[in-house]
């Protein structure tokens, strides 16, 4: 059993308990359907694992620039693909800015 089935399994241990310590009543069709979402994402997940490595290496032989930036951290900067929406919400935040080299942490 890998770490995400046992974490998933103390999760259900955890609130079978405090559901049974409580009167709170459960509707068996929004359990099951959240049961089967779950279960939906599990498969998919040990179907893809792995090939986890073959995307990561993909995604790095695609990878054309690094840019970094600094600053910014209260609003997406917005360089590439603006919003002039939350620009009209949200005014007077800094952007940040573009740096020309890796900065040194």
């Amino acid at each position: 059993m890998d770490n995400f089935e046992r974490m998933l399994n103390e999760l259900q241990q955890s609130a079978m308990e405090q559901m049974k310590n409580s009167n709170i009543q459960i509707d068996k069709n929004k359990l099951n359907s959240f049961k089967d979402i779950i279960s939906e994402l599990v498969s998919i997940r040990n179907e893809f694992a792995s090939k986890l490595f073959q995307l990561q290496n993909s995604k790095e032989m695609e990878i054309v620039t690094f840019e970094y930036s600094k600053g910014g951290e209260t609003l997406h900067r917005g360089y590439y693909c603006p919003s002039l929406v939350l620009d009209l919400i949200v005014g007077n935040i800094k952007r940040g800015k573009l740096l020309k080299r890796k900065p040194e942490h």
